[in-house]
């Protein structure tokens, strides 16, 4: 009896908070998803897919296996949590004001006493996506102007050498052992080396900005950034160390959200 091979999988939010916040884990997970799933129908063989998925941050697994231009294998369609946002920012102000100066159960108490009036003008995609436990409904308040959120990744990466930084100690069978000059993993005819971990710090920012303060010369300045290292301290990290990989955003009446992704530079080892 010959092997059974699926001709089809489902896939249910294949990522977590913590893994697409993470390059390495997301890249990892795209290989997954790529090779081995994908691949599970064996060799000349097509199988089908069908992927749920929740985008976190930019560049997320979700996100990537979204892009048609990037993954058009995928016959993909992305919805918005929320298509129009409520009109009324002046309740909504208010109701964010009673949350900061309260908490949250008595900014909930607000909403529902005001919720007509606060719920116009919003459409959601879908209504009963929402924790009745601590919320009265799917609508969102508009973003504000000054809100962020930070995310990042330490889990590492790798490097191949092929020469150590010192010999501690060196045996052989019998008589001397040979001197390799440090070099690792050698072999009759080569140097293999072998692979370390080191260490990896990545973080992005999201930045809710007043819709006025992105101009075309911001972004433009954005753009010419992309790829450079600082020249100065730059929170914690010293001059050279911290390198920017790029920015995204979308704008809506009140504010942009501007993300940007930022690495930690190791060099050599």
């Amino acid at each position: 009896m010959g092997a059974i091979r699926p001709s089809l999988v489902l896939l249910d939010d294949p990522q977590t908070r913590q893994s697409a916040a993470s390059l390495t884990q997301t890249r990892r997970r795209m290989e997954l998803l790529n090779g081995d799933v994908l691949g599970m129908a064996g060799p000349g063989e097509q199988i089908a897919a069908v992927l749920t998925c929740t985008k976190i941050y930019d560049a997320d697994l979700a996100d990537q296996v979204l892009d048609r231009e990037k993954n058009p294998e995928w016959d993909s369609e992305c919805t918005k949590l929320v298509y129009a946002f409520p009109t009324n920012e002046t309740l909504w102000d208010e109701y964010a004001n009673v949350r900061r100066a309260e908490d949250h159960t008595a900014a909930t108490d607000f909403y529902r006493r005001h919720r007509d009036a606060m719920d116009a003008g919003a459409v959601v995609a879908w209504a009963a996506r929402y924790d009745a436990r601590t919320e009265a409904s799917a609508i969102r308040p508009p973003s504000e102007v000054g809100e962020s959120s930070f995310a990042f990744d330490t889990s590492g990466g790798t490097q191949h050498i092929t020469q150590s930084l010192g010999t501690i100690a060196s045996y052989a069978a019998s008589g001397t052992p040979p001197n390799f000059g440090g070099a690792v993993g050698v072999t009759h005819d080569s140097v293999e080396g072998v692979d370390i971990t080191i260490p990896v710090y990545s973080f992005s920012e999201t930045h809710f900005l007043d819709a006025a303060f992105v101009t075309p010369a911001y972004y433009g300045t954005l753009f010419n950034i992309t790829g450079k290292v600082n020249n100065a301290s730059f929170k914690g990290l010293a001059a050279g160390e911290c390198l920017f990989l790029g920015a995204s955003g979308s704008s809506g009446s009140r504010c942009c959200v501007s993300s940007s992704n930022i690495s930690r530079l190791v060099l050599g080892w």
